[in-house]
């Protein structure tokens, strides 16, 4: 499970699920987060997962979103999927230049 704002709710609930020697790593203050990021966990069966987001997404206001996956074939995927679904959409990770990672934000 990856996140860039994982509160003690969250990390609760995600011990559940990682393996016993999953690894965690904390950057900046522990807690905190920007007043702007809302976080919400919404439970979908892996089939369903893909229309859940873009049922989410489209339920939202229009704004810029970053969507966190497990690897870059995931991230290029969802990419995909969402462009093809008439959403703007790009994926970053190491395989893109750095060029293509600051045109995407």
């Amino acid at each position: 499970m990856f996140s860039a704002t994982f509160n003690k709710d969250c990390r609760k609930l995600a011990r559940n699920y990682l393996a016993e020697d999953h690894v965690r790593v904390r950057i900046g203050r522990p807690g905190s987060t920007h007043a702007n990021v809302d976080q919400n966990i919404i439970y979908a069966e892996p089939p369903l997962k893909k229309q859940c987001l873009y049922d989410l997404l489209l339920a939202m206001p229009p704004s810029r979103t970053l969507i966190f996956v497990n690897s870059k074939t995931q991230a290029d995927f969802l990419d995909d999927y969402l462009y093809n679904m008439g959403l703007p959409s790009t994926s970053i990770h190491s395989d893109r230049t750095q060029r293509e990672r600051e045109d995407a934000l």
